[in-house]
């Protein structure tokens, strides 16, 4: 249940193929996204799910030669609640940007979600849960290239099916940037759906993917959209009294950007333990 009475903590690597629409050539990204999650109580039928994300991306692309080049301006990165990399609006040629590595702490958000305390409850035995809420974004990148050097804010809505068998949902986000660290770097107007789909095999065990949706409304009607579907396995194991989901997945974009680079292929390994928040004082 993603808006559960549960606090959680989510490790994530993903390792994506990227391709520059242009000429063809690949580079390979890595990504770390760390997530806190946690309720808080605010009246007796509603709760706040707070999520505080970090990330830690590491492109082929070398920070150091944007630099001399265009004398440090350098917009694009990975986009809020982590997804595949949004390129540069400004043109960095003649660089070529699959040559070096630039790896250094990302942009940090903060999602809050009004929920309601009891699901909707269906004859089969599944539940819907829903909530809406807003999402904050914090320029603390090291680089220009990992980060978007704006402070951008927006609406946020998630909603989940969670049948004895499917469960299937999205969280989405959309962020407009309202300040900047740098006047120089582009505006930010995206959408991140995250969505998810699983099926479960058993109680422990579950089939399916939870890829990430990315439209830049920057761009032009060949390259906003990238669009991933994907597969994978997840099971649940008990350590101590402590469970913890392990999964694995594998994502395809059957759309990415045309022109500029866009994610090809994706792996992602991840594992989120979860602590019932009756358990952490300052959360009752």
């Amino acid at each position: 249940n993603p808006l559960g009475n549960v606090a959680m903590l989510f490790t994530q690597f993903d390792y994506t193929r990227l391709r520059n629409g242009d000429n063809k050539k690949t580079g390979k990204q890595g990504l770390y996204t760390g997530i806190a999650q946690f309720p808080l109580s605010v009246s007796e039928e509603w709760n706040i799910i707070n999520r505080v994300i970090w990330t830690v991306p590491s492109l082929p692309i070398d920070q150091d030669k944007i630099d001399r080049f265009q004398d440090g301006v350098a917009s694009g990165g990975i986009p809020p609640g982590g997804g595949p990399f949004t390129p540069p609006d400004k043109p960095i040629a003649p660089i070529d940007l699959f040559d070096g590595r630039t790896t250094a702490f990302g942009d940090m958000y903060y999602v809050g979600l009004f929920s309601p305390k009891e699901a909707i409850s269906h004859e089969n035995g599944g539940s819907t849960v829903w909530g809406v809420g807003f999402d904050i974004a914090f320029p603390t990148a090291q680089e220009d290239i990992v980060g978007s050097g704006k402070y951008s804010a927006g609406p946020s809505a998630l909603y989940a099916y969670l049948g004895p068998k499917w469960k299937v949902g999205g969280l989405a986000m959309h962020y407009w940037d309202f300040a900047s660290r740098d006047g120089r770097r582009d505006d930010v107007n995206l959408t991140n759906l995250q969505t998810f789909y699983y099926y479960s095999i058993n109680s422990t065990t579950s089939i399916g993917a939870g890829p990430n949706i990315i439209m830049n409304w920057e761009e032009d009607s060949d390259n906003f959209l990238t669009l991933p579907i994907g597969t994978g396995i997840n099971r649940t194991f008990q350590f101590g009294k402590l469970p913890v989901r392990l999964g694995v997945e594998v994502h395809y974009a059957v759309v990415r950007p045309d022109d500029t680079i866009g994610s090809d292929w994706n792996l992602r390994f991840y594992a989120i333990p979860a602590v019932p928040s009756g358990l952490i004082p300052f959360l009752n």
